[in-house]
């Protein structure tokens, strides 16, 4: 949990090689942290509460069954939910099998902004440099509090409509410009926003 790894420094890169018997990670364990690298062992069977809130983009291994890695995204497969985003690079695909994005799931520490892509902000002149579209399949059904979390997105388009979308999803995303959603479905998301 945080109180147990309180004693890195925040402003220095750390390794986390996690070894073999360890089977929890607690609530917020390494939340606002600077990460270059984490392991996770096969024994492992708990993530908490948004353990990587808040924190620099890393790369990450994972030996584990349930939680294991596919396109920089931390996934747990019993529940079909992302727990984090590790990338450093804007070119972010959320899998269509996926049921929740967590709280906390894409957020980052203020100043690591994902990269975009030369081609990306090649193709439109408007496009503001370093800022990154993200698309959200219609299987997600849970939006998180806090899910994108100083991200430096201009645009987000839902392919369908959450179920359930927690407070402050865009908070300090301040490049945001448009958020697309499905047709005749204004009204019911922007009561959402609206917290």
């Amino acid at each position: 949990d945080d109180s147990t790894v309180s004693w890195f420094s925040e402003s220095v890169d750390i390794e986390v090689d996690l070894p073999e018997g360890i089977t929890h990670i607690g609530d917020n364990a390494f939340k606002g942290r600077r990460l270059d690298f984490v392991n996770l062992p096969s024994s492992l069977i708990y993530i908490g509460k948004h353990p990587f809130a808040l924190t620099s983009p890393f790369r990450i291994k994972s030996k584990s069954t349930r939680f294991t890695v596919y396109r920089d995204c931390l996934i747990d497969n019993e529940s079909q939910s992302i727990i984090h985003n590790v990338s450093y690079s804007g070119e972010i695909e959320i899998p269509t099998r996926i049921k929740r994005i967590e709280d906390y799931a894409f957020s980052r520490l203020q100043d690591t902004p994902y990269t975009a892509s030369f081609y990306e902000n090649a193709m439109n002149d408007e496009i503001e440099e370093n800022t990154i579209s993200i698309v959200i399949p219609g299987s997600v059904e849970y939006l998180g509090n806090n899910a994108f979390e100083n991200c430096n997105i201009r645009e987000v388009v839902f392919l369908g409509i959450p179920s359930y979308i927690g407070k402050d999803v865009f908070k300090g995303c301040e490049q945001l410009k448009k958020i697309y959603v499905p047709f005749n479905a204004k009204s019911e998301v922007s009561s959402f926003f609206d917290n």
